[in-house]
């Protein structure tokens, strides 16, 4: 309703690297919007695609291309 307050939370739930472009990590987030009473009143999954950091090294590599969670 209008002049309610809300709050956001985002939880990660999940991260892993992307199998076919290892630049690439995807996170699954947990949002959730509860009134400033206490009641939940949107929650939603989702998942999204984001650019991993490159490691220090001079080859330009990517860290965790073996599978770890993205940096």
């Amino acid at each position: 309703f209008p002049g309610d307050r809300l709050d956001a939370a985002m939880e990660v739930i999940a991260a892993r690297v992307s199998a076919s472009r290892p630049q690439l990590g995807l996170i699954t987030l947990l949002g959730t919007l509860t009134r400033h009473d206490g009641p939940v009143v949107f929650r939603a999954r989702f998942t999204g695609m984001f650019g991993r950091r490159p490691t220090g090294g001079a080859s330009g590599a990517h860290a965790g291309t073996t599978g770890a969670a993205p940096a």
